[in-house]
């Protein structure tokens, strides 16, 4: 009987009631983490006794339940009735970075990757070598990108020259976030009664391409030619890993005839109108540059550049640099890329003109002839 007593005097003295204790994480709504942020905690101790704890986590992405990321805490002292504690009441915290595939921040104050996550904490109280969890709690995390892929060409609610466009985005950022990055393009016809994100969710693609490594897709030569009387929508999703990181926005463009939109027939070869706006619609060019200009103000030269573009859209050092003369009124002028600038296969490039004191531009997909 006195050996009883013992064991249930000694319970009641050392070994806290599980039930007792509940634990709540405080997290921020969804965007970007850092790992200090993961330890704002609640506690609520609804015993008679305060004791020496310690928090352990482990994070696990949502979708292959793999593990990410583990953290154990210092121990710390759990007072009776309700507490909160952050970062700073429980440092240092030791980390273990358990998939090297998601490139984690291995600085304590670092980010955590991007991705759809299960994050779960449990409170241990340990007495010598006997280790008890008095709480434990789950709940999902999503960790999202400071910037989504954002959309670059064909431009929102542009009128192209081409029934086979290219279109071209930016990755997410910051990009040193990632380790894998893939997109998914999704292109859809616009019924005249839907807006371009209705039509987004509801249609049936006309052109979808999932696993695309690249910032640019060329609208293919085998499928139909799209339809100069129809409006079109188009959205990207970025995935890391296959894991989610962020959508774009749904940007619309219709299809013009060649006419409408400045491309001039001339005997030659198709001759390319110049825009105001820098983020103009994507022509081809193979060879030859042919520009249409009509030099009203009676400008003598018309400066050119043409610079790269990188994956993000931005520009590159010029990479040629030319003066061309011109005439009053109509010009039609030509420039040999193939000769003067030797350009790469299928890359982006941005043509910029200048005369007198306006500047004009190009975008354009270099093929070689």
């Amino acid at each position: 009987m006195r050996v009883i007593f013992g064991i249930f005097f000694w319970l009641l003295i050392y070994h806290p009631v599980k039930a007792q204790v509940v634990i709540s994480p405080q997290l921020p709504s969804p965007g970007v983490f850092t790992k200090p942020q993961l330890w704002n905690v609640s506690i609520l101790n609804s015993g008679k006794q305060a004791f020496m704890v310690r928090l352990q986590l482990t994070i696990t992405e949502v979708n292959t339940n793999q593990l990410v990321l583990s953290g154990v805490t210092r121990n710390f002292q759990m007072p009776v009735g309700a507490s909160q504690i952050t970062h700073n009441d429980v440092m240092p915290v030791i980390y273990q970075d358990a998939n090297p595939t998601f490139q984690v921040d291995n600085t304590p104050n670092g980010f955590l990757p991007v991705g759809v996550f299960n994050i779960c904490y449990a409170l241990v109280y340990q007495q010598g070598d006997a280790v008890e969890t008095l709480a434990e709690e789950c709940l999902s995390l999503e960790v999202e990108p400071l910037s989504p892929p954002q959309l670059v060409l064909p431009a929102d609610s542009e009128r192209v020259n081409t029934a086979r466009p290219m279109f071209s985005w930016t990755p997410p950022m910051p990009y040193t976030f990632f380790s894998n990055l893939s997109y998914d393009f999704q292109l859809v016809e616009v019924a005249s009664y839907q807006t371009a994100a209705e039509a987004i969710q509801v249609n049936v693609p006309l052109f979808r391409k999932p696993g695309i490594l690249q910032t640019q897709l060329q609208y293919p030569q085998g499928l139909p030619a799209l339809d100069t009387g129809k409006l079109y929508a188009w959205r990207v999703a970025a995935s890391n890993n296959t894991a989610p990181v962020g959508f774009s926005e749904i940007w619309s463009f219709r299809v013009e005839a060649p006419s409408a939109v400045g491309l001039v027939k001339e005997t030659g070869g198709s001759y390319l109108s110049l825009s105001s706006a820098e983020n103009n619609s994507q022509a081809l060019v193979m060879g030859k540059l042919l520009i249409a200009y009509d030099n009203r103000e009676n400008d003598k030269t018309m400066v050119l550049s043409i610079q790269a573009l990188n994956q993000a859209g931005q520009q590159t050092e010029a990479l040629v640099n030319n003066i061309l003369p011109l005439r009053y009124g109509k010009n039609l002028l030509q420039f040999d890329l193939e000769a003067n600038a030797h350009l790469n296969d299928k890359s982006i490039y941005r043509l910029t003109a200048v005369t007198g004191g306006k500047k004009m531009y190009l975008t354009f997909q270099y093929r070689r002839p």
